[in-house]
């Protein structure tokens, strides 16, 4: 375990604020492993966040915790499907958001956990009720929304929203050229998959499944859940 013995003697010692920070940066270190599929580190990750959690000692923007951290850890949860802890998190740190943005955060995670549930329905109502004037929610929601159209076989609405998404991402000045690309991939990938079902055509299916599989992680996102979805139609 990242978080050894030693620090664990020294948790009452050692300055909480330097703590907090120790804890952060061997989060991320161990989240970009994960990224790179680095084998280890994912179950290192989730440990110290809970960590972080569990001793009060996450990321706080002035006396709330950060919005971005509450997202995260939510989203952390669900994809370990740890979803006790994960719903017990979600509502316990609902009123320690900012005010200003506790209504919007709360509904977009509720939405995501109820399609990790399988709750297709409450979860597209739900993404419908979150505001998207900042763009970081817009793409959030209809990276969601993708997934829940595919995975339904609205396969026509999954094409509506691809299309929603390509505007998105060319128009969308402040969202970094790297994530575009991340974003666009997963776009693109999820597009061919639809013209599949759409067609009924297979034979670039392997091609298809080759590219996402040699494709860097930290230029794709839902790698995994693209896998998932193209192994689907193999069989």
């Amino acid at each position: 375990y990242v978080i050894d013995e030693e620090l664990k003697r020294s948790i009452n010692f050692i300055d909480r604020e330097d703590l907090r920070h120790i804890l952060t940066e061997l989060y991320n270190f161990t989240k970009i492993r994960t990224l790179k599929d680095k084998p280890g580190f994912k179950e290192e990750n989730y440990r110290i966040l809970k960590e972080s959690i569990e001793n009060n000692l996450y990321p706080t923007d002035g006396k709330y915790i950060a919005e971005s951290s509450y997202m995260t850890i939510i989203g952390s949860g669900l994809q370990e499907r740890d979803f006790e802890w994960t719903e017990n998190f979600m509502e316990k740190f609902r009123d320690k958001l900012n005010p200003e943005v506790r209504d919007n955060a709360y509904t977009f995670c509720k939405a995501t956990f109820d399609y990790r549930k399988g709750n297709y329905g409450e979860a597209l109502q739900g993404l419908s009720r979150v505001s998207i004037d900042d763009f970081y929610y817009q793409h959030r929601v209809k990276n969601h929304q993708l997934k829940i159209y595919y995975e339904i076989g609205d396969f026509e609405m999954a094409r509506s929203v691809i299309d929603s998404y390509r505007h998105f991402l060319s128009t969308a000045k402040f969202l970094p050229d790297f994530l575009k690309t991340r974003f666009g991939n997963y776009v693109n990938f999820t597009s061919r998959l639809v013209h599949i079902h759409l067609s009924g055509e297979r034979k670039n299916l392997d091609d298809i499944i080759e590219e996402i599989n040699t494709t860097d992680p930290l230029v794709i996102e839902n790698k995994s859940w693209l896998l998932e979805q193209a192994g689907k139609l193999k069989k």
